[in-house]
């Protein structure tokens, strides 16, 4: 595989799984501060190049679908992140059953009325004052 830089593999890792950098340091098993200095001074580690190829092959399966409800979706009673920090040896298949999760969540707009969440957050301003 051609080099490619730290910065890169934390942007496509976020766009292919909607991981946060804390997160993904979990799963690379350094900090969030240690990972943000690899990406400055372009220092990529083994656990970061695997998550990138896992990425970067997920991407290729289900596009960017895994993002979109990363957070909400359970496969075997815990999160895609929580299955990757978690290192489960089959994770493809927790992959390929998330993504058949993700197809059915449906999301709308909704029309919210600006005087009614006045009024619905009008007790939270006032512990604010």
């Amino acid at each position: 595989m051609s080099e490619i830089s730290a910065r890169r593999a934390i942007y496509h890792i976020k766009a292919t799984f909607g991981f946060n950098k804390n997160q993904i340091a979990k799963i690379t098993r350094c900090t969030r501060m240690l990972l943000t200095l690899q990406e400055g001074n372009n220092v990529v580690t083994d656990e970061l190049r695997a998550l990138y190829e896992q990425s970067v092959a997920a991407k290729a399966r289900y596009g960017t679908d895994l993002a979109k409800h990363h957070s909400n979706t359970l496969v075997r009673r815990k999160t895609i992140a929580q299955h990757f920090i978690g290192k489960t040896p089959d994770i493809e298949a927790v992959l390929a059953e998330a993504h058949e999760k993700s197809k059915n969540i449906r999301t709308r707009k909704v029309k919210t009325d600006s005087f009614q969440m006045y009024l619905r957050t009008a007790r939270t301003r006032d512990r604010q004052l």
